[in-house]
């Protein structure tokens, strides 16, 4: 599981787990995923999985946090900002103020490996492009993705409506892990 970080600013204590939704060794449980076809595989073990709906993402982190005996979940759409941001308030980019050529995967063809990006100040990758990310709250992605060709639409503060029971190639999650109530 990829360590990221850790997220502050009013939630102390939750840690990054992971983008893209594999587990340790690689693999997603396809029982979770309602049989759709991920990218599941040694040959693109670093692609984040997509396609995948809000409810099976939200299954993924209860049986994630079962495994680990911790409370794992989606991050809000407010500690998703915070964390895109990299702490740095008013930052339209994960990584600052600059253009996002070389910084975030947009305008192309399909994703790429997770982390192939710089980190943003809290060290966290893919924020911007890649792949959108699923937020708890509401029917809510974020981040923008590949599929993105305008750079506007990678600000950290756009958010897309969805709809319910939403999947596509360009959409995928983040997950957090929260300490034990």
């Amino acid at each position: 599981i990829r360590s990221g970080g850790s997220v502050s600013g009013g939630t102390a204590g939750i840690q990054v787990l992971h983008t893209g939704g594999r587990a340790a060794n690689g693999t997603i449980r396809n029982s979770l995923l309602t049989g759709h076809k991920k990218n599941i595989g040694s040959a693109v073990d670093a692609l984040p999985i997509t396609s995948v709906t809000r409810a099976e993402a939200e299954a993924y982190a209860a049986w994630l946090g079962a495994q680990r005996k911790a409370v794992v979940r989606l991050p809000t759409e407010d500690e998703w900002e915070y964390a895109a941001r990299g702490g740095v308030d008013g930052a339209p980019w994960p990584w600052g103020w600059h253009a996002p050529e070389g910084r975030a995967r947009y305008a192309t063809n399909g994703p790429t490996a997770v982390a192939s990006y710089p980190s943003n100040p809290l060290g966290l990758h893919d924020l911007a492009g890649n792949v959108a990310e699923w937020c708890a709250d509401a029917d809510v992605i974020r981040g923008g993705s590949w599929a993105d060709r305008d750079p506007d639409s990678l600000h950290v503060y756009r958010r897309a409506a969805v709809p319910p029971g939403y999947r596509d190639a360009d959409t995928g999650f983040r997950l957090l892990q929260a300490p034990a109530p």
